[in-house]
C-alpha cells in the first residue's frame, strides 16, 4: 500500500510504501533506483508509514505514524 509520494526539484519520485515498510525512490523515468527501511523502530526503521516530503536542500521528511515521529533523511 502507498501512502505517500513526494518529487523532488530534479524530478526523483520518493514512495512511502507502507505495506513493505520502506521508501522506494525512482528516477524521473521512472526506473527503480534503491529502496530503504523495514519493519521496527530503530533509525530508519517503520511502523506504518503514512506520509513523505522532500525538502529544497534534499532532506527526505517521512511521517512514521506508529512510532509517533518524523524521521529525516
Amino acid at each position: 500500500m502507498r501512502r505517500g509520494v513526494a518529487v523532488d526539484d530534479q524530478g526523483y519520485i520518493f514512495v512511502a510504501d507502507s505495506g513493505n515498510n520502506r521508501i522506494q525512490i525512482f528516477h524521473p523515468d521512472g526506473t527503480f533506483l534503491r529502496a530503504f527501511g523495514c519493519w521496527g523502530s530503530g533509525d530508519g526503521e517503520f511502523k506504518g508509514l503514512e506520509g513523505i516530503a522532500v525538502m529544497s536542500n534534499g532532506n527526505i521528511l517521512v511521517c512514521d505514524r506508529e512510532n509517533h515521529r518524523i524521521q529525516v533523511f
